[in-house]
């Protein structure tokens, strides 16, 4: 299997278990963000599969991202924006020092906000 199959796989993985841990039953936001972020995250690594990058972190993710997509504003936007989200929810950390739990920091309209970036995100890497 191709990288980039693999990655764009891995994201479809990361996509429904945001999706599922919605369910009424769980209703974990908190962990459906992280996995939304790490879906973005496999879909901008897909993108560079086929010609052999991939980046070791975050913050050279970010680099490549201003490297390899430098006039796509749009999506560089909402792949800071994922994060940044992903981050309040693993670390209970923002610029305003938020101290709610994370599981009640996000809601459904924060949610359904975040799964169309990640729809924007997929549309700028033509992997919808």
């Amino acid at each position: 299997m191709s990288k980039k199959i693999a990655h764009i796989k891995q994201a479809k993985h990361n996509e429904q278990v945001a999706w599922d841990l919605l369910a009424p039953q769980l209703r974990h936001f908190d962990w459906s963000v992280v996995a939304i972020f790490y879906s973005s995250v496999h879909y901008v690594e897909s993108s560079w599969a086929e010609v052999g990058i991939h980046s070791r972190d975050h913050d050279e993710r970010k680099a490549l991202l201003e490297k390899h997509h430098y006039k796509d504003y749009e999506l560089k936007l909402n792949c800071k924006i994922l994060q940044g989200q992903g981050w309040i929810a693993r670390y209970l950390s923002d610029d305003r020092q938020n101290e709610e739990e994370a599981q009640n920091f996000f809601n459904d309209e924060s949610i359904t906000k975040l799964f169309e970036r990640l729809e924007i995100i997929k549309n700028r890497l033509s992997v919808v």
